[in-house]
């Protein structure tokens, strides 16, 4: 992975509106910051 892609932002914008994928690694839609906790630990990692 390339240090942009490392980025904590690069990592969440992979998984807003993403149309597949297992429940709670995917957000359909996201209106704020808080929204992110409702995916499984680690996702983010």
């Amino acid at each position: 992975m390339t240090e942009i892609g490392a980025r904590p932002a690069m990592k969440r914008g992979r998984l807003v509106n993403r149309p597949f994928g297992a429940e709670g690694t995917v957000l359909r839609e996201r209106h704020s910051a808080a929204d992110f906790t409702t995916l499984n630990p680690g996702v983010l990692d």
